[in-house]
């Protein structure tokens, strides 16, 4: 650890900025291509077609809107293997899984 904090601190701070840059530059890449993803599947499925039965394929997943899901509510509980889940919509509008 020491031998790379080493080697970073070498690089100066035009490299370490160009590295950062850089980095930000493909996350911000991935996240535009995750949203045109999301973009395409919300528009292909309608809220009256997003139910399991309605799949037009076995294999495909079903989709469910967090709409459907939470009915109006900031949570909601999943049983799954006996165990149960809480699901939390945030106040910024993201969701957390907790056991």
């Amino acid at each position: 650890m020491a031998k790379l904090a080493a080697i970073f601190e070498e690089m100066g701070d035009e490299v370490r900025r160009d590295m950062c840059r850089r980095r930000l530059a493909g996350i911000r890449e991935a996240r535009g291509r995750k949203e045109v993803a999301m973009k395409k599947i919300m528009e292909a499925t309608p809220a009256s077609e997003s139910t399991p039965h309605d799949a037009t394929h076995r294999d495909t997943a079903p989709i469910y809107r967090s709409e459907e899901l939470f009915q109006g509510k900031r949570e909601l509980f999943i049983i799954h293997g006996g165990e149960v889940y809480r699901l939390i919509r945030t106040r910024n509008d993201r969701l957390i899984l907790q056991k």
